[in-house]
């Protein structure tokens, strides 16, 4: 889809589009909780349970104010191309690309735990398996990653990339803007923001080279989920009601982090940055390979011409 080549104004600049994101994401949660009032008001006269599952579900789910408010601020004109980069139509919005990012996000985040747990930072025991909630979560948890990706990798990424010509500071400034949106999470730290800073970062990047915006979402779902419904530790510092796995014992080391969980260690730092340089090598790679194909397929065009 062809993007906005119009001449910047006075608001295309990196704090306009800075309390933009404010706007959506303050605007999007309050949409959120109006869209779930009549479950509220069910719960509370009795008609719904209030269970550990649905409480999380409907934590994650209310961030489905921030797509509608997204959807809604894409109307705008110089905001329309943002569509094209939702759809499956984009070049790296495939099946495929998404399994990857749910692989990647697992593996990522598992990883990192396994760590703390080999390291005797922290234990678990097993609680319950409820494959219809866990489906439920999933979905929800999907919901609410990819609002932040929509928001962040979608409209801030889109807007910096198009405003100035390094497209590093696309990569860098929506990143630094992202990790600053979780500074009033419970339990932040330095080292926390540093990291989801760094985790942006490593997502940008698969916009950046392959171009898919499914594959980010699905990493950054598949890391919420693991080490929030699967292992029962902290999203950014929040803890879920409900896990498969449930938290016996806990201490601070360069692993795991009692307040912020494993986003707050050195080895998520260490995972992050080696995840950065081998996706900047295989983008590279992938992007060579994607230039020489179209320039190929040219050349055959011009000589079938001939």
């Amino acid at each position: 889809m062809k993007e906005e080549k119009s001449k910047p104004s006075i608001f295309d600049n990196i704090i306009f589009y800075t309390l933009t994101v404010l706007l959506l994401v303050f605007g999007g949660q309050l949409i959120g909780v109006i869209l779930l009032l009549p479950i509220t008001y069910l719960t509370k006269i009795g008609v719904i349970s209030e269970t550990p599952e649905l409480s999380i579900a409907l934590d994650y789910f209310s961030t489905i104010g921030c797509w509608a408010i997204c959807l809604l601020w894409f109307l705008f004109k110089k905001n329309r191309f943002m569509y094209g980069e939702l759809k499956p139509k984009k070049s790296g919005n495939t099946i495929p690309m998404f399994i990857v990012g749910c692989i990647v996000g697992f593996v990522m985040n598992a990883l990192c735990i396994l760590t703390a747990w080999l390291n005797g930072d922290v234990s678990f025991e097993y609680d319950s398996f409820k494959p219809v909630w866990l489906v439920i979560l999933a979905v929800c948890i999907l919901i609410q990653s990819s609002s932040e990706e929509v928001i962040c990798r979608v409209y801030l990424y889109q807007k910096i990339k198009n405003r100035y010509k390094n497209p590093i500071v696309a990569v860098i400034a929506n990143s630094v803007i992202f990790s600053c949106l979780h500074l009033m999470n419970p339990g932040v730290s330095v080292i926390g923001i540093v990291n989801i800073a760094l985790i942006g970062t490593f997502i940008s990047l698969f916009i950046y080279y392959f171009d898919s915006f499914w594959c980010a979402s699905a990493i950054h779902a598949a890391w919420n989920f693991t080490q929030n419904i699967i292992f029962g530790l902290p999203n950014s510092g929040n803890i879920s009601p409900f896990s498969m796995f449930k938290l016996t014992a806990a201490r601070d080391s360069f692993a795991y982090n009692k307040d912020f969980g494993v986003e707050a260690t050195i080895i998520s730092l260490i995972m992050e940055i080696v995840g950065i340089t081998v996706v900047i090598v295989i983008g590279r790679k992938y992007r060579s390979s994607k230039l020489l194909s179209k320039q190929t397929e040219t050349a055959n065009e011009v000589k079938a011409e001939v």
